[in-house]
């Protein structure tokens, strides 16, 4: 008696979902209606384009619609999804009207409305051949009048590209501001909808990038950025409103990919948040999911239609598994199940009528799906809040418990700042002390020179002088500065010149210097021996370039390339030095040093002698090559 009586409360249901026939025999009687369906028997004349009865030349079939006509037989055969199609019906109205409108929906694939022999609307291009028709079959609201007497309207199809063929939804005349008011309403909740979707998934898409943890987060974004580009292909097609050029074979393209990565996405998303690992089951139907997307990108939309065939039969299964998985749940209450539990059913409910709609054993629901869509995401959403909060109360005890080991982390590193601090004054001191050493060695060498007649020995006296001047000017720099582990060089470089410019100025010569390090810091295991460097080559610049000369230049550029490795060049354009010279087995104390520091550098030497000398010293920064 039970299933009796379940059989025929759906029976119930359906019969008054359906709307009754208003045509008979290709003939409707208008009356003023505010809306009234065309479904009913149109004349039907396959394979053939007409625009006028009288240039019909075959007797009509009839065919209910709505319907696809590859659902349907002609002459004993069933008709085949390609190909071209007229309707025709006769409106009677009981007087003229100038104030109606009629509503197409979707229609596969491309078709065009003709009234009393004028074309009033058309989204494509109908035609008998592939290679003449564009699909299109958009839905449109159109205004029109009817004459008193009797008024023909034609509908002509033409599908070559989709599995289905025909017009599978309702079309609808009434009055005008009425029809076009319920497609503003229609407009305005699907709107609602999707950006409500559309704004959830980038709320919890932001909040996975910037938390970077709990997958189900990233799962649930996707899941209704999807949803939502999902429903903009539905109803009215806004997403093509919003992209107008968008085709018909990308706009089909963007529909179904975002249908399997949206039930995929719940799959994941599911799996996350109960049991905090992925299933096989999940796992498999990602990757079916994946070929189905993969058909879709890839292939002609004759074959990939067929996917929606095949969608729903692994779906449901699963759907069911998760239903019973949900159930489990809430009798063991588990946290959040029975949110989620609603949230599903209102999901599967909204699920199961879109499928119907689809196949076309039920006509569209309106507001039905947009309030159920709407409704489940809150509820998703809360669950997830609810998670949020768990976990932010946890954070909370945690931050108590870290508030206490702070005061005592604060307290070392107290302790510890005043030991760096101390440690820091005692490294000044130090180099303070050692800068003042070697200015005792320079001033010793200094009164050495006096003393002595040889010129010679004062010349090398001179050169050990600057040398152990170049090292003090860098412990000076050290102790001025507060960052005791780097120095300046662009600083360092301009007084190491003006004091080298001092000791060899001649009163006959005038010398200028190009000096470019700009941002360039050493420490002081790589600032010493580059200080030596360039105390050499400047030295031998000034002694020996411009001897013949009143007037001279001297370039000096440091500047980091790649690698951790930097490249000094110092260059002057007086008379030049020797071009084979080899710096290995060179006589000269200063270019011996040169060889010396640059290998100590891990670097090499070059040089170039045209309009003068440059020499070219490429070495590694100590510091970073010990921290790599």
């Amino acid at each position: 008696m039970k299933p009796l009586v379940w059989h025929l409360t759906i029976l119930l249901f359906f019969s008054v979902l359906t709307s009754p026939a208003q045509v008979a025999e290709g003939i409707l009687i208008y009356k003023g209606e505010r809306e009234i369906q065309l479904n009913g028997e149109w004349e039907f004349y396959w394979d053939t384009l007409f625009t006028e009865q009288s240039d019909r030349k075959a007797k009509p079939a009839y065919i209910t619609l709505p319907a696809l006509w590859n659902d349907e037989q002609t002459k004993g055969e069933l008709l085949p999804a390609f190909g071209t199609a007229t309707f025709r019906i006769t409106i009677k109205p009981d007087q003229a009207y100038d104030d109606l409108a009629i509503r197409i929906f979707k229609v596969y694939s491309s078709y065009r409305l003709i009234l009393n022999g004028e074309e009033i609307g058309r989204s494509g291009i109908v035609a008998c051949s592939r290679e003449e028709y564009v699909a299109g079959g958009y839905p449109q609201t159109i205004s029109l009048e009817l004459e008193e007497d009797e008024n023909e309207l034609i509908l002509q199809i033409s599908n070559f590209d989709h599995r289905k063929g025909g017009n599978s939804n309702e079309i609808i005349l009434g009055d005008r501001d009425f029809l076009f008011s319920q497609r503003d309403s229609q407009m305005l909740t699907d709107s609602f909808a999707i950006g409500s979707m559309f704004i959830i998934g980038c709320f919890f898409l932001g909040m996975f990038l910037f938390w970077r943890r709990e997958p189900e987060i990233l799962f649930f974004a996707l899941f209704a950025i999807f949803f939502s580009v999902m429903v903009g292909r539905w109803g009215l097609l806004l997403l093509n409103q919003v992209f107008p050029s968008l085709t018909w074979l990308q706009g089909t393209r963007v529909e179904y990919v975002s249908i399997f990565c949206c039930t995929t996405a719940f799959v994941l998303f599911f799996d996350r948040m109960f049991w905090d690992k992925y299933s096989k089951i999940a796992i498999a139907y990602a990757v079916f999911s994946l070929l189905q997307v993969l058909l879709v990108l890839f292939a002609p939309a004759m074959i990939f239609t067929y996917t929606m065939n095949v969608h729903p039969l692994v779906a449901f299964p699963y759907s069911l598994f998760i239903l019973y998985a949900l159930i489990k749940a809430v009798i063991a209450k588990r946290q959040e199940s029975l949110i989620v539990f609603f949230g599903f059913v209102s999901i599967l409910a909204g699920y199961a009528i879109n499928y119907l709609v689809y196949f076309h054993f039920i006509p569209a629901i309106p507001l039905f799906p947009q309030v159920v869509n709407v409704f489940a995401f809150l509820v998703f959403s809360f669950a997830l809040a609810q998670r949020f909060a768990r976990s932010y109360r946890m954070v909370e005890t945690l931050q108590m418990e870290a508030q206490d080991q702070k005061e005592v982390i604060e307290l070392k590193n107290r302790t510890i700042q005043e030991s760096l601090e101390e440690k820091e004054s005692l490294l000044k001191e130090i180099h303070h002390r050692v800068k003042n050493n070697l200015q005792v060695i320079s001033s010793l060498l200094n009164m050495q020179s006096r003393e002595s007649t040889d010129e010679k020995m004062q010349e090398v006296i001179q050169e050990g002088q600057s040398r152990v001047k170049a090292m003090s000017l860098i412990h000076q720099k050290l102790y001025q500065t507060e960052n005791i582990s780097e120095i300046d060089f662009q600083d360092y470089i301009q007084n190491l010149v003006e004091q080298l410019a001092r000791v060899y100025k001649r009163n006959d010569l005038q010398v200028t210097n190009e000096i470019s390090a700009n941002d360039i810091k050493l420490d002081i295991d790589t600032a010493i021996p580059v200080g030596l460097i360039l105390n050499e080559l400047v030295s031998n610049a000034y002694k020996y370039a411009f001897e013949e000369a009143d007037k001279g230049k001297i370039r000096i550029e440091l500047d980091r390339i790649d690698d951790g490795k930097l490249r000094l060049d110092v260059e002057d354009n007086g008379k030049g030095i020797p071009r084979d010279i080899n710096f290995d087995k060179v006589k000269s104390l200063g270019l011996k040093l040169v060889n010396i520091l640059t290998k100590q550098l891990r670097g090499s030497i070059s040089y170039r002698v045209e309009n003068g000398t440059r020499f070219s010293i490429i070495f590694s920064d100590l510091k970073m090559t010990t921290q790599l």
